[in-house]
């Protein structure tokens, strides 16, 4: 009797865990598309008016903005692979880490191809645009957010209840 209840606890705190591990990556997703964003319009920022290279104006952004690793990343392999590669290897290696969906990962490769190769000028235009394709996804996370935490934190309380109930 008393495995069975262990049994039954265990696996009522393991639905609730992963009710609550989905819930959380719904919300981190938000977080850092958000973070992403503001990093771009830094970035923005000090091509227009500080025109400084690439590699120190997102060294300088990574500083103030929390991107999970992301900035980092580039820089890291900025020197070793270019610009280009560089910002798409960011993205596939910390795509789990920031927790984008295959469409969140597009948007933000689609500056690879034309950051630090066109003037200040059009690079600006380029972050702009991939600016206005993030608003999409953050209403996007927004909205799951909002709906979605709610059904899988639930969700995971109530397969875990109704599995005890069943053991018991």
């Amino acid at each position: 009797m008393i495995i069975k209840t262990i049994g039954a606890l265990m696996t009522g705190a393991a639905c609730i865990y992963v009710g609550t591990l989905k819930s959380s990556k719904i919300r981190k997703r938000h977080k850092n598309l958000l973070n992403i964003q503001r990093a771009l319009e830094l970035l923005e920022t000090k091509i227009t008016f500080s025109q400084r290279d690439i590699k120190t104006a997102l060294e300088e952004i990574d500083k103030n903005i929390d991107t999970s690793g992301f900035l980092g990343e580039v820089i890291k392999n900025i020197d070793k692979s270019g610009i280009r590669n560089a910002w798409n290897g960011a993205v596939l290696k910390k795509r789990d880490d920031l927790c984008f969906n295959a469409e969140d990962a597009d948007t933000v490769s689609m500056l690879s191809s034309r950051l630090g190769m066109t003037d200040c000028e059009n690079q600006v235009k380029n972050i702009a645009y991939v600016k206005n394709m993030l608003d999409i996804h953050i209403k996007s996370a927004r909205y799951d957010a909002d709906k979605l935490c709610r059904l899988y934190s639930g969700g995971g309380l109530l397969a875990g209840a109704f599995l005890i109930m069943m053991f018991l």
